[in-house]
């Protein structure tokens, strides 16, 4: 049997959905739709990686707040060492059972908690009918295993976001008896620095967690094209009504809600104003009075956060019970190794002398962003000459260089920038010529740099940037001091 892969293979699968949706509307109990085999690879693959990777981050964020943690307790020991071995007791240990928690497999349907993400509850309510078999009777075996496997992927990741959120719930406890157990000893202990540490680490840990919530929420063109399909489908329809996280608390499966066609559908859910009518009806006994509950909800929610804050001026609640005030954590942190890279390009025209002609610097540079500031690289050149004026054109190779930069953000955009340089700065005409090390020279670079943000799709931003060579003295024949260069970030 040949295997069609690709745009080709949706097509198919998706013209047969078309021309069937007319036929189940008499019959909607049975519709024999070509399965989509490459929808359920990508959403096996999609789901494995974002679990594999939430376990990961999580561990690593549950051993760095253990370790602060223990570090505290240290300092603390010194001051008081009967008070500090009653209050962390078992504290290393609480750390290791989270661990070895986070790591055991479910593959029990659960509910992801926290807020409404409508692209994985459209996900999963995909899933969940392509894995009755009565939709699919054609299907064939491996086909069937592939829809086990992906509902059963779909599942643990669901059940390692529940996990971590109990494990968010006992670091936001933590935090608070932390900050409590160090204000009882007053400046005098000198711990703060370790309970900062341990508050960095709890919010770059829930920061990871929004992240990877984001990311299982970003459909990607394959999901988008099967539910704009599907939604024209009334199976499916009644289906996502009858079995999506939406419908359970807006009873979508009655009569009086339904989901439309049309543009709206593509997200698998219903439009805003039915949204708004859905909720009108899910809201049972408070019926016209709904608006009414909520203003009331909104108003007392108001008072808590005014007796919260009365009570942190009093002093009843000490400053370690909140998070830190001027800390907006490391966007960088939450991002793979992958993921902070940046690539570039830079140019650089040098005016010609006596020893070199007219030329221009091409280079490309790769980044990587330490933190959201300060980033460091390296990158290649390459040096092209133009001749000595308008009327002697001749284009030459004049050299190639490597380089390694260090970026260090002063305010907004400006940034100080040093770096190092190997150049070969004589003409050549085939690579094997650059390698006598002898005629390389050295370059070492200060300077300043301004990034301006671009509205291109090719560039990010473009980076200006005036440096000294403060080694172009030692060279010979000496080059030029001051450099001027231009650079793009895709």
């Amino acid at each position: 049997m040949v295997r069609i892969k690709g745009g080709l293979l949706m097509v198919m699968i998706f013209t047969c959905m078309l021309s069937t949706a007319d036929a189940q509307e008499k019959d909607s109990s049975v519709h024999p739709i070509v399965f989509p085999v490459e929808f359920l690879d990508n959403a096996i693959a999609k789901t494995s990686h974002l679990d594999q990777g939430l376990t990961k981050k999580t561990e690593k964020y549950l051993r760095a707040m253990s370790k602060a943690e223990k570090k505290l307790a240290q300092r603390l020991a010194k001051t008081d060492s009967t008070a500090a071995r009653a209050f962390f007791a078992g504290a290393q240990e609480n750390y290791s059972r989270l661990i070895q928690k986070l790591k055991v497999m479910d593959t029990k349907s659960s509910t992801l908690s926290g807020e409404y993400l409508p692209y994985a509850d459209s996900l999963k309510t995909m899933l969940s009918f392509f894995n009755q078999s009565g939709n699919f009777p054609t299907i064939g075996r491996a086909t069937k295993e592939k829809v086990a496997t992906a509902v059963k992927g779909f599942n643990q990741l669901q059940s390692r976001f529940e996990m971590t959120s109990r494990i968010s719930e006992f670091v936001k406890e933590r935090k608070c008896q932390l900050g409590s157990a160090l204000s009882k000893y007053g400046k005098a202990v000198q711990a703060k620095k370790y309970l900062d540490q341990y508050y960095k680490q709890a919010r770059y840990f829930s920061d990871q967690i929004t992240v990877y919530k984001q990311m299982l929420n970003d459909p990607d063109k394959l999901q988008k094209r099967a539910l704009l399909v599907l939604n024209k489908i009334p199976v499916f329809q009644q289906f996502m009504k009858s079995n999506s996280v939406l419908s359970s608390f807006m009873n979508l499966g009655t009569e009086n809600a339904s989901i439309s066609g049309g543009t709206d559908g593509i997200l698998g859910l219903i439009p805003r104003d039915q949204v708004a009518s859905a909720f009108q009806l899910g809201s049972g006994t408070m019926g016209a009075n709904v608006n009414g509950l909520i203003q009331q909800q909104v108003q007392g929610g108001q008072s808590q956060l005014q007796q919260l804050r009365d009570r942190l001026r009093s002093g009843e609640i000490s400053n370690g019970e909140m998070d830190l005030p001027n800390f907006k954590g490391a966007d960088q942190s939450t991002k793979s190794f992958w993921k902070r890279l940046e690539y570039g390009s830079s140019m650089q025209t040098v005016h010609g002398s006596y020893y070199y002609p007219n030329s221009t610097a091409f280079g490309l540079t790769l980044a990587y962003k330490v933190d959201s500031k300060n980033s460091i690289g390296i990158g290649v050149d390459y040096k092209a000459g133009w001749g000595k004026d308008i009327k002697h054109v001749n284009v030459t190779s004049e050299g190639v260089g490597f380089r390694g930069f260090l970026d260090i953000q002063l305010k907004t955009s400006f940034f100080a920038t040093g770096g190092f340089e190997y150049n070969y700065q004589e003409p050549f005409t085939s690579l094997g010529i650059v390698r006598d090390i002898d005629n390389w020279q050295q370059s070492g670079l200060i300077g300043i740099s301004k990034t301006v943000s671009l509205k291109s799709n090719l560039f990010k931003k473009s980076k200006l940037q005036l440096l000294w060579d403060f080694l172009s003295y030692r060279q010979v024949p000496r080059t030029q001091a001051l450099k001027f260069r231009v650079g793009y970030s895709f």
